[in-house]
């Protein structure tokens, strides 16, 4: 009944189309022109030779797992769709899901490797009208933790001052500053990694002249469209002597420590403490710190709950003050205050009482001091609280990444 009306109505279909429609057609018709074909114009036939350039595409990436999605003309789709309306063809493949099961069947015949649906390590985006072929990366998610150890070295990068972030020979072409820890972090995974980039998502900041000591800042990068994705998976998961990690990356600047690979990307992170060292100069005429001021100090901010007003939010939240010790220099000239407490507190406010940011503060004890330019406070050890998870799913537009800072090099 088809094959006769599709013969009075002089159609042609080339033997995909006969095929995956149902039709079974002469073998004058069968063996016609693949260009005459009514439904795709003779664009199966050229499947075969997109794979074989799909797979010599793939050969400069590391991956396991890929993807194959296929564009294809509307006037395809909509041919098909009558000739489905006309013969009352129902439950058979459309051309576009015959093209991307053949581009996938040929692809994995070639390659050895899986089609994975959910998480890809890349996706083949196959465009039968132009021919072009487009290959998206899936991310690779890390952690680690930073020492910091020159001062006047910003943690973040800023839009480079002379080209305004469309890259020049100043920031060498990158748009940003090249001087920060996140640039020198960015260099070396995108170096690893053949990637194109990095976003970060800080646990809290420092002032460009603290340090960072200790076992270093924790820090969450995401590091964009890299080509070598299992390039450090050993080196990232083998452990120094003592079961201790490694220090993956040292400069007389920065460290890189506890790098780690993570199975998703992060939307929110873990609730941490810090101990800070705060230094503070007296000023000019004013009387010194004195024993009964530092016995005070140290009492009332003991275990004692602060407010933080944020204002990007335009809410307060609670933080707390584990303990405060004080020790004074050089006949009271200068002060060194131990601080431990929760993460997200700005220091410099809690200390000076900078417009009432966070209540109660220490403005009232320091009136005669201030906090040195020069070495304002430097973290001695940042600390993930217990409990604290960290949840996969969405991406840099959620709270928590805000909160916290979130920087694409």
């Amino acid at each position: 009944m088809k094959s006769s009306v599709m013969v009075l109505q002089g159609l042609s279909l080339c033997k995909f189309c006969q095929k995956r429609l149902g039709f079974k057609l002469g073998k004058d018709n069968s063996e016609g022109e693949e260009n005459s074909c009514y439904v795709c114009g003779g664009m199966m036939a050229r499947v075969k030779p997109l794979a074989e350039e799909i797979v010599a595409k793939l050969g400069e990436y590391e991956y396991n797992t890929f993807l194959v999605g296929a564009s294809v003309p509307h006037t395809v789709l909509d041919n098909e769709d009558e000739l489905r309306s006309r013969f009352k063809i129902k439950g058979r493949d459309s051309v576009k899901s015959q093209i991307t099961k053949l581009l996938s069947q040929k692809v994995k015949q070639q390659t050895g490797k899986a089609v994975n649906y959910s998480r890809p390590d890349l996706t083949v985006l196959a465009s039968m009208n132009e021919g072009l072929i487009t290959i998206n990366l899936r991310s690779v998610w890390l952690r680690g933790r930073y020492v910091k150890l020159r001062r006047g070295l910003p943690q973040r990068s800023s839009v480079c001052g002379i080209c305004s972030g469309l890259g020049c020979a100043e920031c060498d072409y990158k748009g940003r500053t090249i001087d920060s820890v996140q640039s020198k972090i960015s260099d070396f995974l995108t170096g690893v990694f053949a990637a194109e980039g990095c976003n970060f998502v800080w646990l809290g900041s420092e002032d460009d002249n603290s340090l960072v000591s200790g076992s270093g800042r924790p820090f969450y990068v995401e590091v964009t469209k890299p080509k070598k994705r299992f390039a450090m998976k050993e080196v990232l998961t083998s452990r120094g002597n003592g079961g201790k990690r490694k220090t993956f990356f040292r400069t007389k600047e920065v460290q890189i420590k506890e790098l780690e690979l993570l199975e998703r990307r992060v939307t929110d992170v873990p609730q941490f403490e810090i101990t800070a060292q705060v230094n503070l100069k007296r000023k000019t005429d004013a009387p010194p710190f004195g024993d009964s001021q530092i016995e005070s100090l140290e009492k009332n901010f003991s275990n004692v709950l602060t407010s933080v007003r944020l204002s990007r939010k335009f809410r307060t939240v609670q933080k707390e003050i584990r303990g405060i010790s004080c020790k004074t220099r050089d006949g009271g000239e200068t002060i060194e205050l131990l601080l431990n407490c929760d993460g997200g507190i700005p220091l410099k406010k809690l200390v000076s009482g900078q417009d009432e940011t966070v209540r109660p503060n220490l403005g009232a004890y320091f009136s005669s001091y201030e906090i040195d330019p020069e070495k304002p406070f430097d973290i001695l050890n940042v600390t993930m609280k217990k409990g604290s998870t960290m949840i996969p799913g969405l991406g840099k537009d959620t709270p928590a990444l805000n909160d916290l800072g979130y920087d694409s090099n």
